[in-house]
């Protein structure tokens, strides 16, 4: 808690000092998770799907729902923002999120066909979009005037643009 709420002028040095005073006075495995949390390293062994079905759970009654959110977050990368949705608006404003400038749509992973007419069969018939992938980095790029972030595979912004990447 000294940590989360140091502020102002001196902060960082007093945080600086709180930090390896904690390391040396707890446990290792105390020690393991403090390092894991100050490193952004922490791994709950809670995946995406799984909140997104905790939140159909607490706020629709049921899992059922799960489909439709995990469209949703499909198309905005964002379970927080799923999630304020989901609180304001219920399922009616979660049907109404839509690809947006500036918040990363999810990469789907391929799957292998031996023949490319077996596409069509696999998914239906809805309209397809196909790329090559050759060497290189994947990136999607978003564009705003002429503010431009590049976001990576992970849906990170890893290359600053723009002011607010």
């Amino acid at each position: 808690m000294k940590i989360a709420v140091s502020n102002g002028s001196g902060s960082q040095e007093n945080k600086q000092k709180i930090l390896p005073a904690m390391l040396t006075n707890d446990s290792k495995q105390e020690r393991k998770y403090i390092v894991r949390l100050a490193a952004s390293k922490m791994r709950l062994g809670v995946g995406d799907m799984t909140v997104l079905e905790a939140l159909a759970e607490a706020f629709l009654g049921s899992k059922d729902a799960n489909k439709v959110l995990e469209q949703a977050y499909n198309v905005s990368s964002d379970i927080g923002y799923i999630a304020k949705v989901l609180l304001k608006s219920g399922m009616a404003g979660i049907k109404r999120v839509r690809t947006a400038i500036d918040r990363a749509i999810k990469p789907m992973l391929a799957q292998r066909v031996s023949q490319f007419s077996e596409i069509k069969k696999k998914i239906g018939s809805i309209d397809v979009a196909v790329e090559e992938k050759y060497d290189g980095e994947r990136i999607q790029a978003h564009k705003n005037g002429d503010n431009i972030k590049l976001f990576s595979r992970r849906l990170r912004c890893y290359r600053r643009v723009s002011r607010n990447c």
